[in-house]
């Protein structure tokens, strides 16, 4: 054999093998990929703006029959239930937690050609549509998405509720069910929408930005940038104190009505269009997914802009979106747009959780005994999750960022340890429905002082904990825990 047809050979086995690796990597992909469950997919969302933003892994349940889909949070998942005899289609969600018969579910229904009035005369037995009696309460027209939407509270005999939204979609009735006070079912289905009327769907290439700090996420166009200490939105190249296009801001309330009353302007601001001088106010109500609020818009006489904000309130805080260019003008359709991609993010709990309406002193939680469970304020309610003290005992080592806050704020003179690592998260036990960041302040702040001497504020490191408390009411605290070392 002379070298160039032993050359020839060498290629054409080659060629030969490069096939059948080719050939065997399509079929091993083809057949892992049958594996996936067809309609749910997973969305990444990484903001791209903010090193240390939230970065969030959703599911996305989609039901191409029915043409909805939502998204959800992992640990949550999703149960397909048919109901053929009443012609239903049932979406259960569960959030992990073992099974409990006192625990209302947490369903989307699909009802197969049923209208909404047929669903009133079947909550009201022998009424006429709209007219309310006992057997549920506050039925009110509404929206959701733009569509006409019904909704109301059914009680159980215990006395839980669900608030359930109805609407139709085509031939179909679609009802969401979300038990009262479920604050995070709540924010998921801030996510559902139907398939077609994504608002974020021709973003192109906007950016997504993650307020830590206020758990809540939006997008906004490329050609604008981000002060990430104001939360303060300009076009690319405009400084401080150009106005801006869009400023975001949060303030502790008790009610969106005691947050008005303390404007300084609270005269102007009630809920209809009034007149001062050469200026008027436009108010109006809006929403943002399930949260109510209001826009305002300031139109000042002589001028070619004007001011718009909206304002919603949610768990103790007032947040604001304000556009200070352009409110009147074609910028105004910019800034509906921006508010429209606005989501709180809810941040999975990696380790054990505890429910403030179950728990009990002795209850074994991940490596913690609980040995303290009441209210926080306990002459304006029992203990709920709005409303709680859950304190542990038990030592605990991890790992986070030691940081000391001087200044003249809640935490002035405070030390207090931020940013978890991963693995720390997954030991440190949360409540049920608190969704803040998972940090703490110590409860032995001399004797911490002296433990983390020379240690630098902002600094890593490795520490033992006792005493670990989840401390939660509407207005400003955090939790604590007693510091027993720093390891390293």
């Amino acid at each position: 054999m002379n070298r160039r047809s032993g050359n020839a050979l060498i290629l054409v086995l080659i060629g030969i093998l490069s096939v059948a690796i080719l050939t065997a990597g399509y079929f091993f992909l083809q057949n892992n990929n049958q594996k996936l469950p067809p309609e749910t997919t997973k969305t990444v969302t990484i903001p791209s703006n903010n090193a240390n933003a939230l970065i969030t892994y959703w599911n996305t349940y989609k039901n191409i029959k029915y043409n909805f889909l939502i998204d959800y949070p992992p640990p949550w998942s999703t149960i397909e239930v048919n109901n053929s005899r009443n012609n239903e289609f049932i979406v259960e969600f569960n959030d992990g937690s073992p099974p409990n018969p006192e625990t209302l579910a947490k369903e989307i229904i699909v009802k197969e050609n049923w209208t909404i009035d047929q669903q009133i005369k079947e909550e009201m037995p022998g009424s006429e549509p709209g007219v309310v009696y006992n057997e549920f309460e506050d039925l009110k027209d509404t929206k959701l998405l733009d569509i006409p939407a019904k909704t109301y509270r059914r009680s159980t005999p215990a006395g839980a509720s669900h608030e359930i939204t109805i609407f139709q979609s085509g031939q179909n009735l679609i009802m969401i069910m979300v038990p009262v006070g479920d604050k995070t079912f709540e924010q998921i289905v801030h996510r559902f929408r139907l398939l077609g009327s994504d608002k974020n769907e021709n973003l192109g290439n906007w950016k997504t930005f993650t307020i830590e700090e206020y758990k809540l996420a939006l997008k906004y166009p490329p050609q604008w940038q981000v002060d990430k200490s104001y939360y303060n939105f300009t076009r690319i190249g405009d400084t401080f104190p150009i106005p801006s296009q869009l400023a975001v801001d949060r303030e502790s309330a008790t009610s969106f009505e005691s947050w008005l009353r303390n404007l300084p302007d609270y005269a102007r601001y009630e809920f209809s269009t009034t007149t001062e001088g050469s200026t008027h106010f436009d108010v109006k109500e809006i929403s943002l997914g399930t949260i109510k609020g209001y826009e305002f818009l300031n139109v000042a006489a002589g001028e070619t802009g004007c001011e718009r904000s909206a304002a919603f309130y949610s768990e103790g805080y007032v947040y604001t979106f304000t556009s200070a260019i352009g409110g009147c003008s074609s910028d105004g359709a910019l800034f509906d747009k921006v508010l429209s991609t606005v989501q709180f993010v809810v941040k999975p709990s990696l380790g054990p959780t505890v429910d403030a309406k179950t728990v009990k002193v002795g209850d074994k939680v991940g490596a913690l005994t609980v040995k303290v469970a009441r209210p926080f304020r306990d002459q304006y309610s029992p203990i709920t999750s709005d409303n709680a003290v859950i304190s542990f005992s038990g030592l605990l080592s991890i790992k986070g960022k030691y940081v000391y806050h001087g200044g003249q704020d809640l935490l002035s003179d405070t030390a207090c340890f931020e940013e978890l690592d991963e693995k720390s998260l997954t030991v440190i036990p949360t409540m049920v429905g608190d969704e803040r960041s998972v940090w703490f302040c110590f409860d032995n702040q001399e004797e911490a002082g002296q433990l983390l001497k020379g240690v630098k504020s902002g600094s890593t490191v490795n520490i033992q904990i006792n005493n670990y408390s989840i401390n939660y009411y509407p207005s400003e605290v955090y939790n604590t825990a007693t510091l027993i070392r720093v390891i390293n």
